[in-house]
């Protein structure tokens, strides 16, 4: 992200793409003060701000003033959380991480403390808890209680979290206390009730939540169950295991990814990527560098690894590869920069506003 672009995120963390947007985006006006519009590329909060950030949970972050301190308004410009914040990022599950000085803390929508500020990094809350980093520089991870945990942890899901010891791994609970012993040699977070992990010879199994194998350890690689079917390597070929540990589509691709929107990517012959259905039948020819996941029937893609474009689910590019990588919708809309215009553009190629000439 170049140019003013970047100043949208107003200095936020925007690890994950914000939720609840309320229908408005950030964009600044002719005098390079910010504001949003509506989904119609309409001012509906005349720009009046010195940074922006895009709404999230029914708030959105903001600076009135260059060197001012940031806080939250609401989607009629009503200032929720007063600004005292020296940075700030989106809401999400219900709290936001800010930052006063050098060390970040976790706030409510009332503005009030959940966790002081103490940490060199904070993340955004998912599934009820917010990985972090200490000023001292050990990881851990705050509860929705506001509780400090200080064990390492990837992300949460079903309530757990992968977490090391000693070499091994195991899951931790949200109190940080060891719902599955440290065992594993690798580990992933659970998707679609199982856990991607290695045994000590490092094959690949799945876990169910109480840390039985149901599917046993026996493929060279894997990658997570998504639509009830997940990525397995056997012999160098990928194919695809549904949840009872029958392999749904034989191994015969030389990558695989997993389903979305009952399409996944997958590399055969010259290191091309195409798409397959859930019954294996090739839909997208294999044509392009690299090829990511559907989400709302279109997908980014790359023919050269270079250039990214948005294609629909027959492959044909309907945003032409002409960005540098790719872009997060907001809203439907994505922010880009093409042939030095900046802006917001559907999925179509067609421009829902462009920002004005820098003052």
């Amino acid at each position: 992200m170049t140019g003013r672009l970047a100043r949208l995120c107003l200095g936020l963390l925007l690890w994950l793409t914000p939720a609840g947007a309320q229908g408005l985006l950030p964009a600044p006006g002719p005098d390079g003060s910010y504001g949003f519009i509506d989904l119609q590329g309409e001012w509906v909060l005349k720009p009046a701000y010195h940074l922006v950030g895009f709404f999230s949970e029914g708030l959105a972050g903001v600076r009135l003033d260059k060197g001012g301190k940031a806080g939250y308004i609401d989607s009629l410009g009503t200032v929720v959380i007063a600004p005292k914040f020296d940075s700030l990022d989106f809401f999400q599950g219900g709290f936001a991480a800010v930052k006063l000085g050098a060390v970040w803390g976790y706030i409510d929508k009332n503005g009030h403390w959940l966790c002081q500020p103490q940490f060199r990094t904070a993340y955004p809350f998912y599934n009820g808890c917010a990985q972090v980093v200490t000023a001292a520089g050990k990881g851990g991870f705050v509860n929705g209680l506001g509780k400090f945990v200080q064990v390492p942890v990837g992300a949460f899901s079903n309530g757990l979290a992968p977490a090391p010891q000693a070499g091994k791994w195991g899951f931790v609970n949200d109190q940080g206390g060891w719902a599955i012993a440290p065992q594993f040699s690798r580990l992933n977070p659970f998707h679609d009730g199982l856990a991607l992990a290695s045994d000590q010879r490092g094959l690949v199994g799945y876990l169910d939540t109480r840390g039985n194998w149901a599917v046993a350890p026996q493929f060279q690689n894997g990658l997570d169950f998504f639509e009830e079917l997940a990525p397995v390597q056997i012999e160098r070929k990928w194919g695809f295991l549904d949840p009872s540990g029958k392999m749904a589509i034989p191994p015969q691709f030389d990558a695989a990814y997993p389903f979305c929107e009952g399409l996944a990517a997958v590399t055969v012959g010259k290191k091309k990527t195409g798409y397959i259905d859930k019954s294996g039948t090739l839909v997208i020819a294999p044509q392009f560098a690299w090829a990511g996941p559907f989400r709302g029937g279109r997908a980014w893609a790359s023919q050269d690894g270079k250039r990214w474009g948005i294609i629909n689910s027959q492959g044909a590019f309907t945003l032409p590869p002409e960005l540098p990588g790719e872009v997060q919708a907001h809203e439907g809309f994505y922010l880009v920069k093409i042939s030095n215009q900046e802006g917001y553009m559907d999925a179509d190629g067609k421009w829902l506003f462009r920002f004005p000439p820098a003052p």
